[in-house]
């Protein structure tokens, strides 16, 4: 089954193009193109989002400390609640605490570049 591409896809797809992005760093940058949404609504779309990606292999799990060739592949428990606990993790001072960042995938990127225009990207920051 294929996937309709969604501002949310898209949104998601652009932004772990070209590196590994921590969870939080998503939640930062929707809640910036979406001032009026809670935080709630945000976790809520990055969720859903994050699994429909992950579902289809467009994007890969990570979990490591300094993603400098250490990470390992995961699939974390990707709940709501699991989200909102990643913005906690980013403000640990223990810089040992193992994070969990995403990227995207060959397969992404192809979708990425054939379903995702110019439009979905429309008055964004």
């Amino acid at each position: 089954m294929s996937l309709s591409p969604s501002f949310v896809h898209c949104w998601l797809l652009n932004d772990v193009e070209d590196h590994f992005t921590a969870i939080w760093e998503l939640l930062s940058i929707f809640q910036q193109r979406q001032a009026r949404l809670s935080a709630a609504e945000i976790q809520q779309q990055v969720h859903n989002g994050l699994i429909e990606l992950y579902d289809h292999g467009y994007v890969q799990f990570y979990e490591g400390t300094t993603f400098t060739g250490e990470e390992m592949v995961v699939m974390p428990n990707l709940t709501v609640d699991f989200i909102a606990t990643q913005v906690e993790v980013s403000k640990s001072a223990d810089w040992s605490v193992k994070e969990v960042k995403v990227t995207i995938t060959a397969s992404g990127l192809a979708y990425y570049l054939m379903h995702c225009d110019a439009s979905f990207f429309a008055g964004v920051i």
